[in-house]
């Protein structure tokens, strides 16, 4: 989901504009779950809650803890006028000049109501018994004193910000300790800066690893009404696989100001954007204490997604000593999008209502919300009301759950609980042999040390790895605790990145290690296959010449030669990208001789007999910028989908030559119910075809797709194409010429009122978009045989005969097409369309030679027969002179598509270098999305608009202006957005 962005990333530390505090975020990655931390309030921030670790799919856009609380001033006081029972929503008082007129909290003696509107004597639309106090009634002169809901915002899912600022306090101006950023207790710089430490003065570390931040709410340029409170925030995670589907975050509020904080609620707000954010649904466990989202589909990642969950292990109590537990689960969703749930709230007041259970938008109490349609939905989970003393600490930990479905996540959450409840305690044990380094085989002795931690009697289980600890089978699952144990290594592979674990357990806890590196596993007479390790580059963009990253090793030390392969995010095929390279770990790639798009990449070591291979987990973009090579002319045909772009790569290689780009004939493509269409390349000048049958990768969903041809003479095209099937519609079907004195009644079949219809369901792949000219004649010309002659006037071409559903016409239905007419016929398909000339049987005078008839269509005209671009080459120049210059203007070109529903292209050119804006505005000139904002070096430029604002919601159906402003120069173009 695309909003505006906080300023703050990983591992980056930088100064606010406020002049005090270092910003500072970190992950947690010992275990599977990889979860962004930070000492702003936020956590898992811009997709950074990842699992399993290193595959790149992320369950969170953004997360954070809420703090409400009820204050008020004792001077701010009006007394009743009149009695009132427990239920009276109208309160009457001798005056309301202390309150607010947009609605607001009160109290009554020990209740507290919450009010919508008042007048000069009442105050009405009251909520009784709010923020967990009893419904009374009161008598006249009671004094009711005003009172004002505060909530300080960890995550405010509409705009990604916090009211939160890092470290401790005092915090005054120009406070720059760098000190006070994440620190990671398996981090040597934050060992000497720890402060979490027992009596002798070493520091307590509870997990695998621990992180630890402060952090507060009482900066004024970000929170004008602060709680004036402060959180200490501790991280737990382990590496055991038992405990490596959670991070546990440990928060200790404490009230920094001298007067109580009363009806006190904690919550945790997530936006859990699931692979694609407008599909999410979200649940609660109430037993659990557990809210939870989840995906709704199957296929975000080409797999079924996980649950990603939030377990209040640890809550305030109640007046009789007990946890609160989970007392509300709210659903929020975007103020933009109807749907399901409150939406995001704008002020403390509405936030403070959903933290205690209730919808602000209707004043009803609902603690526990539920959702059927799946949306870009979030939610707020809490648990209050408490009251906090000042100078006073409470604590509430929660566990952050992954979890592959719900029933694991259930599992995981009990895993959690149980490890809570124990007091996070471990047993310890330690791998010693084989612990990293060695080249083994045979028979071999695993030996560990270990201890438990209450002191009872351990039993072990073993698991090697022979891929650096990613999986790790078992050697035997539960085993007495002999401190050795014999493995035989000929019963599994030779290989480099083998590792042991070792996990002990007793009545009550559990304890791992692993080997601190890999060792080699080698037996004589077997050749195992080389073990290659992909390291880089993983993710993000990759222009010009890029290092490509590797580790391979072969267990027979035999000498390994190395390949680098590309495949297409939506293909299946791999290509070479170089081999027989040495094995080296490094590669410089020339990313520009690629074709700009979303790629993985695999790594192939291989020896004389046999290989070994490794690819990314997630895709790379290559997105370099293109020169246009030539301007690229539509000379022949009507499509309106399409749009040709010649690129230069090699300008060295230019010919100077005439090249035309032709469509053929709409054919089905393997993917059912979609059309396959293709062109062929020809050098005019030299009178050669250089490729034909050329696909695009379109098809009938309304969204843009960008392909290229191959790289002839130093260019490439770019063939931009999107077809919207909801725009196919014959509208007219009309006689122009009579001779025969025809008299049947010419219909569009399923056509409407109007006389209109949409082509066939069946054959919609075969639209051209066209209009036609049906012209009956005899063929042969001295026969009584008589047939159809139709004319593609929209792109100037015959169409065939043929006797299937196809891009062509017959008479008649499927079983019985011809090309001939016959008197028993009735109709005739044309291009995905079929046409009734004498459909009810009623018709006297058929259709006789000479007559002419007329189709009309409307909508996307798509890249079919007849449709030639052409362009004219540069000439090349000798290497020597360096690459073809094309003359530099500022330009900016018309959007492509235009109109356009999910996504449109938009050129432009620079001069030179210079600071560059690209934004769209609304009629009204009010700024919808900054496109582009950044200094650009002078070329040409491409960039994608998806129709979302700088929130990442949907911007209406409407005219829109986008304006380039680059060097004191500013261009201006409108575009259309249709839904």
């Amino acid at each position: 989901m695309k909003r505006i962005l906080f300023s703050a990333v990983a591992g980056l530390i930088f100064f606010s504009s406020s002049g005090f505090a270092v910003w500072h975020a970190r992950s947690h990655n010992a275990g599977l779950l990889e979860l962004r931390v930070s000492n702003y309030g936020t956590f898992g921030f811009q997709d950074a809650c990842y699992w399993p670790k290193g595959s790149g799919e992320s369950y969170i856009y953004g997360a954070g803890v809420w703090v409400g609380a009820i204050k008020g001033n004792p001077q701010d006081t009006a007394s009743l006028s009149a009695d009132i029972s427990d239920v009276d929503t109208t309160i009457f008082l001798n005056s309301t000049v202390v309150l607010d007129s947009s609605g607001g909290a009160a109290q009554i003696e020990n209740e507290i109501v919450h009010y919508r509107t008042k007048t000069d004597t009442t105050i009405t639309g009251c909520l009784r018994g709010f923020a967990g106090t009893l419904r009374t009634s009161h008598l006249q002169g009671a004094l009711l004193q005003k009172k004002v809901l505060h909530v300080t915002v960890g995550y405010n899912p509409s705009n990604g910000t916090t009211e939160f600022v890092p470290g401790d306090l005092p915090n005054e101006a120009g406070y720059t300790n760098p000190d006070e950023r994440v620190l990671f207790s398996d981090d040597p710089a934050d060992t000497s800066l720890w402060p979490l430490r027992d009596a002798g003065g070493k520091p307590v570390v509870r997990s695998t690893q621990d992180s630890y931040g402060m952090l507060n709410d009482q900066d004024s340029a970000r929170n004008i009404t602060p709680l004036k409170i402060k959180i200490e925030q501790i991280g737990y995670s382990w590496s055991y696989h038992f405990y490596e589907d959670f991070v546990f975050l440990t928060c200790r509020i404490i009230n920094n100001a001298p007067d109580s904080l009363q009806h006190l609620y904690l919550g945790l707000a997530c936006d859990a954007d699931i692979g694609d954010y407008s599909d999410d649904l979200v649940s609660f466990d109430s037993p659990r204490n557990l809210g939870y989202a989840y995906d709704s589909d199957s296929s975000e990642w080409g797999h079924k997604p996980g649950y990603l969950g939030f377990d209040f292990l640890e809550s305030p109590l109640d007046t009789n000593g007990q946890q609160l537990g989970l007392t509300a689960f709210k659903i929020m969703r975007n103020p933009s999008t109807p749907g399901e749930g409150e939406p995001d709230p704008g002020n403390d007041d509405q936030a403070y209502q959903l933290l205690s259970g209730y919808n602000y938008t209707s004043s009803r109490y609902h603690p526990f919300d539920t959702i059927s349609t799946p949306t870009d939905v979030r939610f707020l989970q809490g648990t209050g009301p408490f009251d906090l003393a000042g100078g006073d600490t409470v604590r509430v930990v929660i566990a952050v759950i992954a979890g592959a479905n719900l029933s694991d996540l259930q599992d995981n959450s009990d895993l959690a609980q149980n490890l809570y409840d124990i007091g996070f305690i471990t047993d310890y044990v330690k791998v010693i042999s084989p612990n990293g380094g060695e080249e083994i085989g045979g028979a071999f002795n695993i030996t560990w040390e270990d201890s438990s931690a209450i002191g009872d009697t351990l039993r072990v289980g073993l698991a090697y790895s022979r891929d650096g600890g990613k999986t790790y089978p078992d050697i035997v699952a539960d085993t007495a605790d002999a401190h050795w144990y014999p493995w035989n290594t000929l019963n599994v592979p030779d290989g480099c990145r083998y590792k042991i674990r070792a996990t002990v357990h007793d009545s009550i806890c559990v304890g791992e290690d692993a080997s601190d590196s890999i060792f080699t596993i080698n037996n004589p007479g077997v050749n195992g296959v080389p073990d290659v390790v992909f390291l880089s580059p993983q993710r993000g963009n990759l222009s010009g010449t890029v290092p490509i990253e590797w580790w391979a090793k072969d267990a027979d030390h035999d000498t390994l030669r190395m390949a680098f392969f590309l495949r297409p995010v939506n293909q299946a095929n791999w290509t070479a990208v170089d081999t027989n390279q040495i094995n080296d770990g490094f590669y410089s790639w020339n990313t520009y001789l690629i074709n700009n798009g979303d790629y993985y990449l695999k790594i192939a070591a291989y020896d004389a007999v046999s290989s070994g291979s490794d690819s990314s987990v997630n895709f790379i973009s290559i997105v370099n910028d293109h020169g246009i090579a030539a301007e690229v002319t539509h000379t022949a045909g009507g499509c309106n989908a399409l749009a040709v772009q010649a690129l230069s790569y090699e300008p060295e290689n230019f010919t100077g030559h005439i090249y035309e780009a032709r469509c053929n004939r709409i054919q089905p493509s393997a993917v059912s119910g979609q059309p396959l269409y293709t062109y062929n390349f020809h050098d005019i000048t030299l009178g050669s075809t250089l490729f034909i049958n050329q696909p695009l990768s379109t098809r009938l969903d309304g969204n843009l797709y960008v392909d290229y041809s191959p790289l002839i003479d130093g260019l490439v095209l770019e063939m931009d194409t999107q077809v919207d099937p909801a725009s196919f519609r014959f509208t007219d079907f009309s006689e122009s010429t009579s001779v025969s004195g025809f008299n049947g009644v010419l219909q569009i079949q399923n056509e409407d009122t109007l006389g209109t219809a949409p082509p066939l369901i069946s054959a919609n792949w075969a639209w051209r978009g066209s209009d036609y000219i049906v012209s009956w004649i005899k063929y042969p010309p001295d026969t009584l045989k008589l047939t159809l002659q139709i004319c593609d006037k929209t792109n100037n071409v015959y169409v065939p005969g043929g006797k299937k559903i196809g891009d062509h016409w017959h008479f008649g239905l499927t079983l019985d097409s011809a090309e001939t007419y016959v008197p028993t016929q009735k109709g005739f398909y044309l291009c995905g369309g079929y046409f009734w000339f004498n459909k009810a049987g009623t018709m006297s005078i058929p259709p006789g030679a000479g007559d002419i008839w007329r189709i009309a269509s409307s909508g996307h005209k798509v890249p079919s027969e007849g449709n030639i671009y052409s362009f004219t080459a540069p000439t090349g120049v000798d290497a020597d002179a360096g690459p073809a210059q094309p003359s530099l203007e500022y330009k900016l070109a018309q959007n492509y598509p235009n109109p356009f529903g999910a996504q449109t292209a938009i050129h432009y050119q620079i001069k030179s270098k210079c600071p560059v804006k690209l934004a769209v505005y609304n009629i009204a000139g009010q700024l919808v999305r900054t496109v582009v904002q950044e200094t650009q070096n002078a070329g040409d430029y491409r960039v994608n608009w998806n129709g979302r604002d700088d929130y990442g919601r949907k911007a209406a159906s409407g005219i829109y202006f986008y304006r380039l402003s680059a060097n004191n120069i500013s261009l201006v173009k409108k575009l259309t957005l249709i839904r």
